[in-house]
């Protein structure tokens, strides 16, 4: 019954969000948006204003060694407690998972399906220079993400670290490959 009506709910916030976006109007309130956003200026203005005032309050609790997810002290030195820690970890270890999942699951160039290995490799290169295009600096679960929202954009491939690494080292030619014309 409740696994009903949350998936009801689900539905019907996901139909009235793209309704209000084909028509122009602000997802939350259902007023008119700025030209290339989907909220008007007055719930943007309260988004940003909630993000000020949750980032101050993390960096106030973890200031105070409070874990600032739970309010438990944290342990070790580190900015979250062992369980939050851990269940963040968890979380982001699903959803990279998933993005490696939808680009194949496995080495495209040997086969590997050992997850712990598995690298997102730009095909053709230049990853370093698209992440700083984008604003990002590393890759991981950012990166992970903005695949994500970008709809999985082909022109990537999962590889193991071996032939990443090995690719990047001879002209973008694996090492299994070199052997086999040797």
């Amino acid at each position: 019954m409740i696994t009903d009506t949350r998936s009801y709910q689900r539905d019907w916030a996901r139909s009235t969000r793209a309704k209000r976006i084909s028509l122009g109007l602000c997802i939350s309130c259902a007023k008119p948006v700025i030209t290339g956003k989907r909220k008007c200026q007055e719930c943007l203005d309260k988004q940003s204003a909630r993000k000020r005032k949750r980032s101050a309050e993390w960096r106030s609790r973890v200031k105070e060694r409070i874990c600032p997810t739970c309010g438990k002290p944290c342990d070790d030195g580190n900015k979250m407690c062992s369980r939050c820690r851990n269940s963040r970890n968890r979380s982001i270890k699903r959803f990279r998972k998933k993005v490696v999942d939808k680009y194949g699951g496995k080495c495209s160039c040997c086969g590997e399906s050992e997850y712990s290995v598995l690298q997102i490799h730009h095909v053709g290169g230049g990853g370093g220079r698209h992440r700083r295009s984008i604003g990002l600096e590393g890759g991981g679960y950012m990166f992970c993400l903005w695949l994500k929202k970008n709809n999985y954009p082909s022109g990537y491939e999962i590889l193991c670290a071996n032939c990443h690494t090995s690719r990047h080292r001879n002209g973008g030619v694996c090492f299994h490959k070199i052997r086999v014309s040797s």
